[in-house]
């Protein structure tokens, strides 16, 4: 700007103070605050880990009898020699026996309950890529018909509660055992293993209620972004500083 000679000189201005004179810091705030929000948004967004109980399909509804479950795999026993899908029984209540539910069906080696007094195990894969292992923890119910039932995790007894079923009962079969898994995760593929034996034919066994908690691991872009949100957020609720400017200019901001 030209100086008149004659007139003094105004105050010099900071480039803050410029913009606040001109009603500038007004919107710099809205958009910082905006974009606060958003990146704190995005760093916050988490994925969820799919858990199937048995004999359900990939939206979580109950397979017919008879059919392959695609999820739970049966893994060792009397003449499995490899992993082959485990198979939803055709009597779901024989005899009147075995608790029902909305959210699952029974599964054995095959839809006849074939395989008496010998163990088999079935197994559940899922993946914890992203995720903190040391934070997950995984709870449902369970019941076997009939005896000498455990969950392990990746080849081992996990941390937790209501991960055995003995001796032969029929409660095992007819009342829903609740369990809880705490630790014992890992990075990347878990493996949740049930092994148990049946006494006499059918054998059947039953998981129901499966639930996840967990942490997701920020990612290093994600943790840019969040510090980015924080950092606008901080700016846009500094108090307003005002040097010696004339009362009409300060009205403008």
């Amino acid at each position: 700007m030209f100086h008149t000679p004659g007139r003094s000189r105004p105050p010099t201005q900071t480039f803050r103070e410029s913009l606040d004179a001109h009603g500038g810091v007004c919107l710099f705030r809205r958009a910082a605050g905006g974009l606060a929000l958003l990146l704190l948004a995005a760093s916050a967004h988490a994925a969820t880990i799919p858990l199937f109980n048995t004999g359900v399909d990939g939206n979580g509804n109950p397979l017919a009898p008879g059919a392959s479950d695609p999820h739970w795999q049966l893994i060792a026993g009397e003449g499995v020699t490899a992993p082959v899908p485990a198979v939803v029984v055709s009597e779901q209540h024989p005899s009147g026996q075995y608790f029902e539910t909305t959210d699952s069906m029974w599964i054995w080696t095959d839809a006849s309950g074939n395989g008496a007094n010998t163990p088999y195990t079935f197994r559940l894969s899922f993946d914890l890529t992203g995720f903190d292992p040391g934070s997950v923890s995984i709870s449902g119910f369970w019941g076997i018909d009939d005896t000498d039932g455990a969950i392990m995790l990746n080849g081992a007894a996990p941390e937790g509660s209501g991960l055995t079923l003995t001796p032969t009962s029929f409660d095992n079969f007819n009342i829903q055992h609740p369990f809880s898994i705490t630790g014992g995760f890992v990075a990347g593929i878990n493996f949740l293993d049930i092994t148990a034996r049946d006494v006499s034919n059918p054998g059947a066994l039953n998981v129901a209620g499966l639930s996840v908690l967990t942490t997701p691991v920020p990612e290093p872009g994600a943790a840019v972004l969040f510090g980015i949100g924080a950092l606008a957020l901080a700016v846009s609720r500094r108090p307003r500083r005002y040097s010696n400017l004339d009362p009409a200019s300060r009205q403008q901001s």
